[in-house]
């Protein structure tokens, strides 16, 4: 029969409680799906290859593999559709012989999942806080710990169980419980703080009882560990496709060192790679501490920092740096280093023929055994390895009408910019007071910067005027980018949801105290943007497009082509607020969608039916509101921040953040 009537018949036999039928009928359809390409996740062995999926086996680390399990027929919330995702991702159905019934149970039994247990027509499912799992294969087994594959009924989700028994347990205080949590839960909580990482796994529930604690983990799809993919890649990977994976890594890691979270064993089988995307996600924080600035005495990862050998010591910070170096090597070479490369690495001279500058020299800064002269961890996601091959030409840095330098304040070794503008063809302003006008791109910074401090514009601290150019003295903010290459450099091109509403809610503010301010900035677009990429924190730059704010019209535009307002495409005019209005909107679109809004959308847009498949109702509402062609039906500039889709955002201190886990040199 035809696939439509396959599943018929599938729907029927379940329902008319056939049950050998069923079981026949379901082993048929998973049989005939051998070649699909979704392999199954672990946290610690790389054993599993698609060779053994294909044969409709799965290695693990036991002996004892669970027979895989359909879904069990009573619960109401489970539809047809969701019984055969479940079937699809946990495997054909368990035999119906009492005897393998038995055996399978026992070895769930085994895996201490017995304190939730339910047991429906041979099916094991367990219930976590009011919520139902359909238990399939054991993924993987350690001395304390079993990992299963599972189902989360209530919606199909695919999820891993974590089982854990409590004899070997750290638990801590955690705001928000009024008993001690065990570690692992705190640090996969401190790293999962809102917005998330997606490079690290999420905590999606736990729950504990006497002997043990269990964890519900997010499970992706098409995934397999880091080390079972260079094994399919005959042990190592070319430089461009390491430094996609190695800046995740390090991103990961440093997110991580900020949220104060030591994950304490990055190696190859605690990253898991979606092989279709590339993504990777950091898991396994068993061996982890909270971070912290006086130094460990114990050490259980994988790759032991040379300090901890030596003396019996060593910080969080600069063990991560030295774990994603020995991560970094044996991805790239295909071995673990050696002695005589260690010493070649500790002196810089380090080299590999077909290896570039850059990364050569990378490497040599995370494996420094003096731990002083090892690379911060937070400055590896910054490193030239990673801009070199993602920039096409390496050259100064252009932005708008001058060009920035890094520079120091000699005075007290502040780190600032330096922007250098030429004087010819430029703007002035008339000051009250002065005989001579200034550039306008000044006195619009100035202005925007009057009053109490928002860090969400860039500060001014000095300027002075030349003969043919002027210089303005800019703060600079730690760790930024901007943020078109933070899309890029770290999440290929798309975010989510949650970090584009913080990033709006801030841009939003800056752009509102601009106009407050007499500043029409004109030129809010992703270039002119700074986000520090572990903060999230926001900064407006660049008012050399910018104008004094008025209440008439103006007939000029100066500004980024894809911003322009249609009313001054129309009319050859537009006012200072709606066009701003405007360019938020072009912004938001672009960080939903990735693109600029063509014809058909902008048509969407106006008469309000424009959704994206990705984005929340609200979102999409919001985006519509900004983006009306009419300006007096567009959304008002001090309404946007009040909209409904802000009212749900999350509540991200970033000041907080920031105070809370220090930067220092011992991290």
């Amino acid at each position: 029969c035809d696939e439509g009537n396959r599943t018929a018949l599938t729907d029927i036999a379940w329902l008319q409680g056939n049950k050998e039928l069923f079981e026949a009928e379901v082993r048929k359809q998973w049989l005939g799906q051998k070649q699909r390409d979704e392999a199954p996740w672990c946290f610690g062995s790389p054993e599993d290859s698609e060779a053994d999926i294909n044969n409709n086996s799965v290695k693990t680390s036991s002996a004892e593999v669970v027979d895989e399990v359909p879904p069990a027929p009573g619960p109401k919330e489970v539809t047809s559709e969701q019984i055969r995702a479940v079937l699809e991702d946990l495997g054909p159905s368990s035999s119906s012989s009492s005897e393998d019934t038995s055996a399978a149970f026992s070895i769930c039994s085994d895996a201490s999942l017995s304190s939730r247990q339910l047991r429906e027509d041979n099916a094991l499912h367990i219930e976590l806080n009011e919520r139902r799992y359909a238990v399939g294969e054991k993924l993987n087994e350690g001395d304390f710990v079993s990992i299963f594959k599972c189902i989360r009924t209530e919606d199909g989700t695919r999820v891993a169980l974590k089982v854990s028994n409590k004899a070997e347990t750290k638990y801590c205080r955690m705001e928000g419980h009024s008993e001690a949590v065990p570690l692992e839960v705190k640090l996969l909580t401190l790293a999962n703080v809102e917005p998330r990482i997606p490079q690290v796994v999420e905590l999606l529930d736990w729950h504990q009882d006497a002997e043990q604690y269990t964890m519900v983990l997010e499970r992706p799809p098409f995934c397999q560990t880091l080390a079972g993919f260079l094994d399919n890649k005959g042990g190592s990977v070319n430089e461009q496709l390491g430094s996609v994976i190695m800046r995740q890594i390090a991103f990961a890691a440093s997110s991580c060192c900020l949220r104060g979270v030591f994950h304490g064993d990055i190696n190859l089988q605690n990253l898991i790679m979606n092989r279709e995307t590339r993504e990777i996600k950091l898991v396994g924080f068993g061996n982890g501490k909270v971070m912290r600035k006086s130094p460990y005495t114990s050490f259980k990862g994988s790759y032991s920092p040379p300090e901890f050998e030596l003396t019996g010591e060593y910080h969080g910070g600069p063990a991560t740096a030295w774990s994603l170096g020995v991560v970094m090597f044996t991805m790239l070479c295909g071995r673990i280093p050696e002695v005589q490369d260690l010493d070649e690495l500790d002196r810089n001279v380090w080299c590999q023929d077909g290896f570039s500058k850059e990364c050569c020299r990378l490497l040599c800064s995370l494996l420094q055994r003096d731990p002083r002269k090892r690379l911060h961890v937070l400055k590896i996601c910054r490193h030239n390895w990673f801009k070199a091959l993602y920039y096409e030409q390496d050259e100064p840095k252009i932005i708008g009408f001058g060009s920035i330098f890094k520079a120091v304040r000699l005075s007290d070794g502040k780190k600032v910019a330096l922007k250098f503008a030429d004087r010819s063809d430029i703007d002035y302003i008339s000051v009250e007071g002065h005989s001579e006008p200034f550039p306008s791109e000044v006195i619009l910074q100035i202005l925007a910067n009057r009053g109490p401090k928002v860090p969400q514009i860039l500060e001014l601290l000095d300027w002075e005027m030349k003969s043919d150019h002027y210089i303005m003295v800019l703060e600079c903010p730690p760790f930024s980018e901007n943020l078109s290459d933070f899309l890029h450099l770290y999440y290929g091109g798309s975010i989510s949801e949650d970090i584009i509403r913080v990033i709006m809610k801030q841009t939003t503010l800056a752009a509102v105290t601009c106009c407050e301010r007499g500043v029409l900035h004109r030129d809010i677009k992703l270039d002119n943007l700074l986000i520090n990429p572990y903060t999230f924190s926001i900064k407006l730059i660049d008012f050399g497009c910018g104008e004094l704010l008025k209440s008439s019209p103006y007939s000029e535009y100066a500004g980024t082509r894809q911003f322009i307002p249609p009313e001054f495409k129309e009319n050859g005019e537009y006012y200072g607020k709606p066009a701003t209005v405007w360019s938020l909107g072009i912004l938001l679109f672009c960080l939903v969608t990735g693109e600029f809004p063509s014809t058909r959308d902008l048509e969407r847009l106006d008469d309000n039916s424009w959704t994206y498949h990705s984005s929340s109702a609200e979102c999409c509402k919001l985006v519509c509101a900004l983006l009306q062609r009419d300006p007096e039906r567009r959304c008002e500039l001090e309404d946007i921040s009040g909209h409904a889709w802000f009212n749900s955002s999350i509540q991200l201190n970033l000041e907080g953040m920031v105070s809370e886990i220090k930067m220092n040199k011992e991290m």
